[in-house]
């Protein structure tokens, strides 16, 4: 029965967060996440928290293909991104960058935090391509 075992890996994951036992928070919270999406963000901080940056991207990217709202898209695309900074994953940065920056392109906020993020890892060939790009925009 699901709900039964939902419930129990909630008092379960309740449990082991009171007593700050982050491991086996993590382990339930990834069960809790397969029967229940709206565990995948608790899932996200978890892995962040306990330095599984590659996890915790994957894990916000899948909070951002379940969304509808365009403006928690964007949120979820961002902490995708930031984890990996933290993490130092710069391929992993340059390949979520690459593949959505055509969505992105007429929303100058996040162009502007697109280019921001290529400076910081050092893409300077990948910023000024894009600068190119914006340019080019700017002048249709």
């Amino acid at each position: 029965d699901n709900n039964l075992s939902k419930e129990w890996l909630v008092s379960a994951y309740t449990m082991y967060s009171g007593y700050g036992d982050s491991k086996r928070a993590l382990s339930v919270v990834k069960k809790l996440a397969q029967i229940d999406g709206n565990y995948t963000k608790e899932l996200a901080r978890l892995q962040w928290a306990s330095g599984d940056y590659k996890a915790s991207s994957d894990s916000y990217m899948e909070l951002y293909n379940s969304s509808r709202d365009p403006n928690t898209k964007k949120e979820y695309l961002l902490k995708a991104i930031q984890v990996l900074q933290v993490g130092d994953l710069n391929k992993d940065i340059v390949a979520i960058l690459d593949r959505y920056q055509d969505a992105y392109i007429d929303d100058d906020e996040m162009m502007m935090k697109f280019m921001k993020v290529y400076l910081s890892i050092e893409e300077l060939k990948r910023a000024r391509e894009l600068s190119l790009k914006l340019l080019k925009r700017e002048k249709q």
